[in-house]
């Protein structure tokens, strides 16, 4: 009977330590668009949870010169990384040029979800583009709150490598398209088919939306480096 006593008293204090470890677990973010306390700074993240990435375009425009009408300044950067086993993402952001081109630039960084009674996250970068000294979220590391309903059909945000990436109309087709992404170009994967490896996607050009499948060979990847091909 006492024995019995003792196990019982383990069990729940099992549970306790479960419980408490559990309430300690940071919210883990989703795919989505979220925004900071200054509307105009956007995030636009994609998780891929059966891949355990994370990756994303960070945004702030800035004024336009009166005389010239170019952009002054901007904070612009993609990022892409692991999740990891505590909940957060490590990334490695490349800055985007006023040209709207991913460059070389890039610093390393951290994603993490915020628990705010909201879905939230923070980046985090090792040291700030210069563009991006404005950028409060990203300077003072203020929460990022999802602007929209959750959905989580944004599996990851990519960037294309191959000098012309033909869209196809399915994952199978052999012929492509006349429509085309270049390197440099940032697209959102929707979906993905691991058997022939390619991925379907939607590019947001500045005149119109593409929708199609690419081969996911022309995107780059974890750990390779951001040059065209």
């Amino acid at each position: 009977m006492i024995r019995k006593k003792y196990i019982c008293l383990f069990l729940y204090l099992l549970f306790l330590t479960s419980y408490s470890q559990a309430q300690e677990t940071p919210t883990p973010f989703y795919s989505g668009i979220y925004s900071g306390k200054n509307d105009a700074q956007t995030l636009h993240l994609g998780v891929n949870e059966d891949e355990h990435t994370v990756s994303g375009e960070f945004r702030l425009t800035g004024p336009f010169d009166e005389v010239t009408k170019k952009l002054l300044w901007q904070c612009e950067f993609y990022f892409y990384g692991k999740l990891q086993a505590d909940g957060s993402g490590t990334i490695i952001a490349n800055e985007v040029g006023l040209d709207g081109k991913i460059s070389s630039n890039s610093v390393t960084g951290k994603i993490l979800p915020v628990s705010t009674g909201e879905d939230a996250v923070v980046v985090k970068l090792d040291s700030i583009f210069a563009g991006c000294k404005n950028a409060t979220a990203i300077v003072n590391n203020e929460p990022l709150e999802r602007a929209m309903p959750r959905q989580n059909y944004w599996l990851e945000k990519r960037v294309v490598l191959a000098n012309r990436s033909y869209f196809y109309n399915s994952a199978g087709s052999k012929n492509p398209r006349k429509a085309y992404v270049s390197c440099g170009d940032v697209v959102t994967v929707i979906d993905e088919n691991k058997v022939i490896d390619r991925v379907y996607v939607q590019y947001f050009g500045k005149k119109s939306e593409t929708i199609g499948w690419l081969k996911r060979k022309d995107l780059l990847g974890v750990g390779e480096e951001l040059k065209c091909r």
